[in-house]
């Protein structure tokens, strides 16, 4: 099933049981539900974006990881979470993996400091 990100408005293609996840994931979104009850239900472990999975390592290169984590900061800039610090023009949150895609397969590591 094709399904499209409400974020990038990018589209992928899920299985039925993925799809069905992402409506779910969808309605919370569209109702602005609270940042934090969505990233509990978007990633918790018995979320279908781990259970194909025997390795983590390209999971940030997975589309439906990357419009639920897009869903997610989404809402937490709705909510004065956090900053909204994409460049102008920019719709996607994840852009920093699609950029490792680019380069040898692995995206750098950046780092905050704290003060």
């Amino acid at each position: 099933m094709i399904v499209e990100s409400p974020v990038t408005k990018d589209r992928f293609e899920l299985t039925q049981a993925e799809a069905e996840f992402f409506a779910r994931a969808l309605a919370k979104f569209r109702e602005n539900g609270e940042w934090s009850a969505f990233e509990t239900f978007a990633f918790n472990p018995s979320s279908p974006l781990y259970a194909r999975r025997k390795s983590y390592g390209r999971l940030v290169m997975d589309p439906l990881y990357r419009a639920l984590q897009d869903m997610w900061l989404q809402l937490c800039v709705n909510q004065g979470e956090v900053q909204d610090d994409r460049p102008q023009g920019e719709k996607s949150f994840c852009h920093a993996a699609e950029q490792g895609r680019e380069q040898a397969g692995r995206a750098r590591a950046t780092r905050t400091a704290l003060r």
